[in-house]
Order: C-alpha cells, then structure tokens, then sequence
C-alpha cells in the first residue's frame, strides 16, 4: 500500500512536468523519468525526504545515508561532491545533482 501511495506522488509530479507545471526541457523530463526507472523506490522515497542542506564530511555521514547516496548515483540525483582539490583517503563526499535538487522540488511540491 506504502509503495502505490508514493507511487502516485511520483505521478502527479510527472503530470506536472508534462502540462509544463514546471519550467524544465525535454532533455531533463527524460532523465528525471530515466532516474525514477532506474531507482528504487525506497531509496526514491528517503532522499526525498532529505534536508537540502550541506552534507557533512565523509566521516561524519551517517553509514545508512553514505549508502543511499551511493545507490542513488546510477539515477544521477547524487554523486560525488566536486572538489578542486584532493579527495581524502578516508572517504568521499557526496552531493546531490542539479537532477536531484529537481527532483526533489517536484516531489516536495506535490507532498505539502
């Protein structure tokens, strides 16, 4: 039941997107609709659920919030944090994507 209720949130943002609800090109609809193909929808669920703030260092993440960023990196809404320097040893950071901050505006939008 838990997965048809976010399911028809996922819709109704698609619908959105589609009756152009949101300012957004072809190009980024497919890849927000390759990413909720590819994603599952737990993990879906939990990152939208996620803070918009700055994510901590890579000792500091949460071992459960380390782990859903690593499988959200195959939808493209999170990826290693961009740095101009040198990643250290002790791990990496993350960052969620120009991808994933939309999509997490069109799933906020339709759950308030």
């Amino acid at each position: 039941m838990k997965h048809r209720i976010f399911n028809s949130q996922i819709t109704a943002a698609l619908t959105k997107l589609v009756r152009k609800v949101y300012e957004i090109d072809l190009v980024v609809f497919c890849r927000l609709a390759s990413a909720i193909d590819i994603g599952f929808l737990e993990d879906l669920k939990e990152f939208t659920k996620l803070s918009n703030s700055v994510d901590p260092e890579p000792r500091r993440l949460d071992p459960q919030l380390r782990a859903l960023y690593i499988n959200l990196q195959r939808t493209g809404l999170a990826g290693p944090k961009r740095t101009t320097g040198i990643t250290p040893i002790t791990g990496i950071s993350f960052e969620v994507t120009e991808l994933g901050q939309i999509f997490k505006k069109c799933m906020n939008e339709v759950l308030t």
